[in-house]
């Protein structure tokens, strides 16, 4: 209910936490103004970080996904966009490079909790190295 999550938000800012408030598609990836409108409903609803996850098909929804990074309203605002499926897996890598506060990982292989997700080794890894050239 509304009542409990202005109570949720209200606690956190008291206690110096953030609020990530989140939309997690597993179906699909809805179009690019469906997902800019999800994002604002997010920043609407006092969000401090919108995390918006959705299942990833083709290159196109992870181009999509990455989209989000884009909208010069949104610009100071901390968003983290990411696909789920093995697709998806360029957007948990690239998603700090655009701007995410952070990104998604399992703590071992084997251990993910999201389809396509990395383990932290691997993706430390593989962020160091893009980092480095």
């Amino acid at each position: 209910s509304d009542n409990f999550k202005e109570e949720i938000i209200k606690n956190a800012g008291e206690n110096n936490c953030k609020v990530i408030i989140y939309y997690h598609n597993y179906n699909k990836t809805p179009s690019r103004r469906e997902l800019k409108e999800i994002v604002n409903w997010c920043f609407d609803s006092n969000a401090d970080i919108a995390k918006i996850a959705c299942a990833v098909v083709n290159q196109r929804d992870s181009a999509r996904i990455l989209s989000l990074y884009d909208f010069d309203h949104l610009s100071s605002k901390k968003i983290i966009s990411i696909g789920m499926g093995e697709v998806g897996k360029i957007t948990l890598i690239l998603a700090t490079f655009l701007g995410a506060p952070f990104t998604y990982a399992s703590t071992s292989f084997g251990a993910e909790t999201a389809p396509g997700q990395i383990d932290t080794v691997t993706l430390s890894y593989i962020i160091k190295r893009l980092k480095s050239v």
